[in-house]
């Protein structure tokens, strides 16, 4: 299918702001989820074993009663747990319950809900993602580290970061601290919870210095996210989480409290976390570019010249934080404060290796032409780590930056958000006999086992549907309103596209293709945006080809994919044209080859014409002027084209005889059918000829010049003044004339 769309005149807008980079994030209402539970939460999930024991601790009185809970997943449904155990502590006033969870549940991330009564009323708390259930415990853990977005500022990173993480599938996460950008914000925790709850994966949470309220004191968090301190085991693995202030360092009742975990744990792989990083990045390119073997922990004395700054003032805390980490083999050290990617290894005596991992930030303040992403990694319940999973495949242990993209760098251009683009068409929402799946990895990395969950409505047998273009390895899980159809063992190598359809239904019709009339002048490339709709299977793919003569064609320089909406699938697209190429072109012609999943096309042309400003310059001027005197000229400058004029400017050159007030003028834009007027001083030097000429210029439109000519007479003043002397003169003459004929 063909089409050809003229367009007559277009209007080349040139936006002040940054062109949108996606849709926006989610939101959510703000909750104190750590304020009467302390355990399990949102942000420390519990693990726990199918059929196993879960422990929750709640702030209540004594007199609380009645206690019941149950845990729901989306995928499997819900379950009341049967209540083994409570007691009270009246010190810490925290009720401890311990419930059994059922022997048939799945592994999964679940919400947890549990009642009581107290006071004569019953209260019902709601703590979503907070129970972790695994049919073992693992003997390899996929984690993924990221941190430092600061909502409201880095909503839009880390919604990216989020959806990501749920395509890539790790078994965990781990935040490490700066959730928001300050902690009294209503904003920041609705920006932040609105994309977390999005995870399908536990994620632990660790405070950073932008959760404080003042010095140590952070009641804000505590009662929205938990504890500042926490530890947590799962198996073979255990995690701690410290807390570094403000000032970014860890007091040393902190590090007793830590070391006192560590002696009593029997798991084999020991993490930390905390958010400002031991090591700085100052010196990754030295002294910290290679493996650093110690023969002892004395060997500190020669790390600490490699310290990150806050550090340097605290370092009784910091060798005794290292201490730690080498008596009790401690294998990874996690932190990120400092919004770049840092790896230091250290090698001890016995050959055990320990790795201080800093990922890339996914804020909105980076360093010019650093990346935003994360790190994920592979580790193994006997305590070994995969090396080649703490640095991204087209860098290196010490090659900077690398950490796993999800953008192209602070300030690059042409830019993107997103370098894994994937979308389920036209909706995965368990309405729709077809549903397709796209997943397109434009990095130099592949992702083990990725995760694909199909949504389908009940009222067709599965029988009914057909796979294209292979079918998958798959689960079935049969929910209450829909069937989820999980795939297993799909990988998403380097550079490669990933696509499914299932669909109990044909489609023989082509995708719909819009193309914005708004261009976007953004340094040395022009935005557009163009659109493809398809309500059946779905759009597969979409090429954009673009022509300043309708004949020879060219790829843009990138396609940006905006988050999809319904049936609907956007780019931003980047040409590389200055204005000087638009200014020389009469058309821009754009083509956009659309293709479904059924292998329907639709190929459409747009033909813009390029809209231009058209400049016209009046001086009003006097014909004469007096040596010596001020008057003014007056520049009218009229834009009677039909796009704006762009950095006007007016110069004043080529002066005879004149004094000029100014020069060089800047008038800035004029639009369409509009003027502006400016006046310039003016003063006559001698007397005869003079002269001077107006150039008008506009960045986009070229120069307009205007030569005025005058001329420089005697000043009135030198005339009165003779013809006074005279009148004088001769009033003189006459009286003396009288005086002779008298006498």
């Amino acid at each position: 299918m063909r089409k050809r769309i003229i367009i007559v005149s277009v209007l080349i807008t040139i936006l002040l702001l940054c062109y949108p980079i996606s849709s926006p994030p989610p939101q959510v209402p703000v909750k104190y989820y750590a304020e009467v539970v302390k355990y399990p939460l949102p942000g420390l999930p519990e693990p726990v074993l199918v059929g196993g024991e879960l422990e929750v601790l709640i702030k209540a009185s004594d007199k609380a009663s009645q206690w019941s809970a149950l845990i729901k997943n989306k995928y499997y449904g819900e379950w009341s747990l049967e209540l083994k155990s409570s007691s009270y502590n009246k010190e810490t006033k925290i009720w401890q319950l311990i419930f059994k969870l059922p022997g048939d549940l799945k592994e999964g991330l679940y919400d947890l809900t549990i009642e009581f009564s107290e006071g004569g009323s019953k209260k019902t708390i709601e703590e979503p993602h907070s129970v972790w259930v695994l049919p073992s415990w693992p003997d390899k853990l996929r984690l993924l580290v990221f941190a430092d977005t600061k909502t409201p500022g880095g909503a839009d990173y880390f919604y990216e970061a989020i959806k990501t993480i749920n395509l890539l599938n790790p078994d965990l996460a781990i935040f490490v601290g700066d959730l928001v950008e300050r902690p009294t914000s209503a904003s920041g925790w609705k920006y932040f919870y609105g994309s977390f709850f999005l995870l399908e994966c536990p994620c632990y949470l660790v405070i950073g210095n932008h959760e404080y309220d003042y010095g140590w004191v952070a009641e804000t968090y505590e009662s929205i996210v938990g504890p500042q301190n926490y530890s947590v085991s799962f198996g073979e693995f255990l995690l701690i989480a410290l807390p570094t202030g403000s000032d970014g360092w860890i007091p040393m009742k902190y590090l007793k409290w830590a070391e006192r975990i560590l002696a009593e744990t029997k798991c084999k792989v020991k993490m930390l976390a905390f958010h400002h990083p031991l090591f700085s990045p100052a010196y990754r390119d030295q002294g910290l570019n290679q493996v650093i073997k110690i023969s002892s922990t004395k060997d500190f004395s020669k790390l600490q010249q490699y310290l990150y700054s806050s550090w340097q003032n605290h370092l009784d805390e910091a060798r005794y934080l290292f201490e730690l980490i080498i008596k009790y083999d401690v294998r990874l050290i996690f932190a990120e404060h400092v919004h770049t990617d840092l790896n230091v290894v250290i090698e001890d005596a016995q050959g055990r290796r320990h790795y201080f991992v800093t990922p890339a930030a996914v804020a909105y303040d980076v360093r010019e032409k650093d990346i935003r992403g994360f790190k994920y990694l592979v580790i193994y319940s006997n305590g070994t780590v995969d090396e080649t999973t703490l640095y991204y495949s087209a860098s290196g242990l010490f090659k900077y930056p690398n950490s796993i993209p999800i953008d192209l760098g602070e300030k690059v251009k042409p830019y993107k958000i997103g370098t894994i683009e994937y979308y389920y068409a036209p909706a995965n929402d368990g309405k729709h006999y077809a549903v397709s799946f796209r997943a397109k990895n434009e990095l130099k990395q592949y992702f083990h086992d990725i995760r694909i969950v199909f949504k389908l409505p009940k009222d067709k047998p599965l029988t009914e549907y057909k796979w294209y273009p292979t079918t998958p390895e798959y689960n079935v899980i049969e929910a209450e309103d829909c069937y989820y159809i999980v795939l297993k063992n799909v990988d998403l190598p380097p550079e490669s596209v990933v696509k499914f359809t299932v669909a109990a239904t044909t489609d023989d019709k082509s995708p719909l293709v819009f193309i914005s009339e708004k261009l976007t002048q953004e340094d040395q490339w022009v935005l557009l945006t163009v659109e493809a709709k398809d309500s059946e299977w779905g759009v597969d793919e979409v090429k954009v080809l673009y022509s300043l003569d309708g004949k020879e064609w060219h790829k843009p320089a990138l396609m940006d994919l905006v988050d999809p909406e319904f049936e609907k699938v956007s780019y931003i697209v980047w040409l590389p044209l200055t204005k000087e190429d638009l200014g020389k072109a009469e058309k821009l012609y754009i083509k956009v080859i659309a293709r479904d999943f059924a292998g329907n096309v639709n190929e459409t042309i747009k033909e813009i014409a390029l809209a231009k400003p058209k400049l016209e310059v009046t001086v009003s001027a006097p014909s004469s002027l007096g040596k010596g005197k001020s008057s003014s000229i007056t520049i009218k400058i009229s834009n009677i084209g039909d796009a704006t004029a762009r950095d006007v400017e007016v110069r004043i050159t080529n002066i005879e005889n004149l004094v000029v007030e100014s020069t060089r003028i800047a008038v800035g834009d004029i639009e369409p059918n509009k003027y502006k007027e400016i006046k310039i001083s003016i003063e006559g030097k001698e007397i005869g000829s003079a002269s001077l000429k107006v150039k008008v210029y506009a960045s986009n439109y070229p120069e307009v010049t205007k030569t005025i000519s005058l001329e420089i007479t005697q000043p009135i003043e030198i005339y009165i003044a003779i013809i006074a002397v005279i009148v004088i003169a001769v009033v003189a003459a006459v009286i003396l004339l009288r005086k002779r004929k008298t006498s």
